[in-house]
């Protein structure tokens, strides 16, 4: 069982590193009467850090994202261990729900995030979607 999820983790980034291509980043709006949480503001602006991965095979991702001045978001991720960077074409971030939710695809890869923050706002919980595989993933804001 743990071969078997380390030879899938190995495909997953054999196809991140084979799909390494030029790219545009679209943008996506804010929902509306998102940014604020049930205890204040909630911000998704900034680099967020997560690992993919268990066992032997892990991969460090860096997620950045910024809010222009008309309220689109827009992001990159970045794959430290495999010197990659890809658009996120699709962001999503309800900020307005009693449990602010993120959901974000990455069409060069194939690959979903949904995730909810924590109660304390440091983090992203949520799964990671690749070709038919799901995997844990927490994104933490950086410091």
């Amino acid at each position: 069982m743990a071969l078997r999820a380390a030879a899938r983790a190995m495909f997953n980034l054999t196809l991140l590193v084979a799909l390494a291509v030029l790219m545009g980043c679209p943008q996506q709006t804010e929902k509306p009467g998102a940014g604020k949480g049930p205890s204040g503001p909630t911000k998704l602006e900034g680099t967020w850090q997560g690992t993919l991965g268990e066992g032997p095979v892990k991969l460090r991702l860096v997620v950045s994202i910024s809010k222009s001045n008309d309220g689109t978001y827009s992001g990159i991720i970045d794959s430290i261990d495999q010197s990659v960077s890809f658009p996120l074409d699709s962001i999503t971030f309800a900020a307005d729900k009693p449990i602010p939710s993120l959901r974000f695809t990455v069409s060069k890869v194939q690959a979903i995030y949904e995730g909810t923050l924590s109660k304390d706002r440091s983090q992203f919980e949520g799964a990671w979607t690749q070709n038919g595989a799901t995997s844990k993933l927490i994104f933490a804001r950086a410091k």
